[in-house]
């Protein structure tokens, strides 16, 4: 299951990224948002990747309750 989320932060990542890329040339609205989805993406996959190689930061400290 580790492997799988971090393959699926690698896909949010480049997928994002593609989404921007493609909007690079105009500048409708319909770009605008899926340029704010990319970034989400872009966002996402990375918080995904580092919540793999980092894990410790994401749990509790049981003692200090």
């Amino acid at each position: 299951m580790k492997y799988i989320k971090g393959f699926l932060g690698i896909l949010m990542m480049l997928f994002g990224s593609m989404l921007i890329a493609i909007t690079i040339d105009d500048i409708l609205i319909k770009n605008t948002i899926l340029r704010i989805v990319g970034a989400s993406f872009i966002f996402l996959g990375t918080r995904t990747l580092h919540r793999q190689f980092h894990p410790h930061m994401y749990k509790k400290d049981q003692a200090q309750n």
